[in-house]
């Protein structure tokens, strides 16, 4: 019984909770001074080691 109804359920709210939700993501990242998505920039890639001094 649960499961039909949260079948039923899901395709109609996802509309309506998915912006909410990204907006509530992007707030969070804004606050913890992260960027998302898009905007994101790629990784850097690591610093090549100094040679071994013998």
């Amino acid at each position: 019984m649960q499961r039909v109804l949260v079948n039923k359920l899901v395709p109609d709210l996802k509309p309506e909770v998915a912006p909410k939700l990204r907006a509530l993501d992007e707030a969070f990242a804004r606050r913890l001074g992260v960027q998302t998505g898009a905007a994101a920039p790629a990784p850097a890639a690591p610093a090549p080691k100094a040679p071994a001094k013998k």
